[in-house]
């Protein structure tokens, strides 16, 4: 049996002599009785290795049964969730119970004991006993019985060792994401061919012309412009403006860019629709085809979809789908506020 003791005073002593019943997240390591109202106590744990996380029970102390409900809130938001309720005296492997220990004498004179005394909940002791005090010192595994493994939702901090599971799976996938695309720029740098230096830089330049006049030299270039036929066939500038034709980006600058932009998904999405794009195609297309707008390239379009979310990944595919919708905002907006700068420019 295990016995803590808790004064007024609000810092929670963590009492290494309370055995944990999970070994790889602990169960209570300490509790204080923070408020009573009639037949409720309401006792404050703290969770071994589970740090970021503030545990809040609720102990119903009638007389047939007491009742155990969980609450679980976090400090960001401190929105506080239920997790589950059962018969308290149902907890697995453990049996809890709430006495008064060294309780002063009432004004009254009336040493009352019992624990629904007022104004005694500050000297409230949390007994916690369990069957297995000594496996852990004995090296034995702690057998833990149906209720606790098929609990719905699941008992103690699986929750939380999940979401830490989680983030470090996604970490993982970030760094994997980072070397392979270093890896392909290197290999990129590796394969180009070296620059050969231009034919005519070792050329002589050529003798000077014998000096002119400037109007007549104007009056001979305007003369030759004249004469020239006016080209039918489109200009260059004009026959890339076909999404189809467009060149693909490089993977170098692709890779500089995920490198730059990081987790930023905002960032990247901006940076890869001007890497996918053509100024053209951003002035006369949106993501959607609305507003009087053809529609970008979807080919494009979803290869920036799989850039953005293998380089940034999220948590589900409900939240990568709404991601997505805001990220195509970002680049509507981005394509408006070019538009909108050119006009400025004109003007």
């Amino acid at each position: 049996m295990c016995t803590s003791n808790f004064e007024k005073d609000m810092d929670i002593a963590v009492k290494p002599a309370v055995q944990a019943l999970d070994p790889a997240c602990g169960l209570w390591l300490s509790a204080k009785v923070v408020d009573r109202k009639e037949e409720q106590f309401q006792v404050r744990w703290v969770f071994y290795n589970t740090t970021d996380w503030l545990h809040q029970s609720k102990i119903y102390a009638g007389k047939r049964r007491l009742k155990y409900e969980w609450l679980m809130e976090t400090p960001e938001d401190g929105e506080a969730e239920q997790e589950t309720r059962l018969p308290f005296r149902s907890l697995p492997l453990l049996a809890t119970r709430i006495t008064v220990a060294d309780a002063p004498p009432s004004d009254d004179g009336r040493d009352d004991l019992s624990p629904y005394a007022d104004g005694l909940e500050d000297q409230a002791t949390i007994a916690i006993e369990t069957v297995v005090a000594n496996a852990q010192a004995e090296g034995n595994s702690i057998q833990l019985p149906a209720e606790w493994k098929n609990a719905t939702p699941p008992f103690s901090c699986s929750a939380v060792c999940d979401s830490k599971i989680a983030q470090l799976q996604e970490r993982v996938q970030y760094l994997e994401n980072a070397v392979a695309m270093l890896r392909a720029a290197m290999e990129d740098k590796e394969n180009q061919q070296p620059v050969e230096p231009a034919y005519f830089a070792a050329a002589p330049l050529p003798p000077s012309p014998p000096a002119a006049s400037l109007s007549r030299v104007i009056g001979d270039a305007m003369g030759v412009v004249a004469d020239e036929p006016i080209p039918t066939t489109p200009q260059a500038h004009e026959q890339i403006t076909d999404p189809r034709e467009m060149p693909a980006p490089s993977t170098n600058s692709l890779s500089l860019i995920l490198m730059e932009c990081g987790h930023d998904r905002t960032q990247l999405a901006r940076r890869l629709l001007e890497n996918f794009f053509s100024t053209q195609e951003r002035l006369s297309c949106n993501t959607s085809g609305t507003r009087g707008k053809r529609q970008l390239d979807t080919d494009k379009l979803a290869e920036v979809r799989r850039l953005i979310f293998s380089y940034a990944p999220v948590s589900s595919p409900q939240a990568e789908s709404t991601e997505w919708k805001r990220l195509k905002t970002v680049m509507d907006l981005a394509n408006r506020h070019l538009r909108q700068s050119l006009k400025e420019r004109c003007t």
